[in-house]
């Protein structure tokens, strides 16, 4: 079996975590997750020294939680992400594909979004 990408024990601090809401296409109802959320981009110093907001991230699931949700595989392109007021579509980013697998195992992967709206 697989060893457990070390999600909590990374990331224990919840300024990397946020709660989410997660909508594939054709589903009714929206399912709530925990992820981690960070900036996806070039020179990210450079910019966030310049106060540079931006509008790609990637947001990171356990494939297990995914699967205990009933979701497999990796989440189709154009799937949302809703935190915080703030609505994320998910897409492929800079020519790559709009997901990629965080560890060897592919317990944890991660989705390249654009923010698209504010709720």
């Amino acid at each position: 079996m697989p060893v457990k990408f070390p999600f909590e024990q990374f990331f224990k601090t919840p300024f990397f975590t946020v709660d989410v809401l997660v909508s594939v296409p054709g589903a009714t109802t929206p399912v709530p997750f925990t992820a981690m959320k960070y900036p996806i981009g070039e020179k990210l110093e450079a910019l966030a020294a310049f106060g540079e907001s931006y509008s790609s991230w990637e947001f990171m699931f356990q494939v297990e939680d995914l699967q205990l949700a009933g979701l497999t595989g990796p989440l189709p392109d154009a799937t949302y992400i809703v935190e915080s007021g703030r609505k994320f579509q998910v897409t492929p980013f800079q020519n790559q594909p709009h997901y990629r697998w965080v560890d060897p195992d592919q317990t944890t992967i991660a989705f390249r979004c654009k923010e698209v709206a504010a709720i």
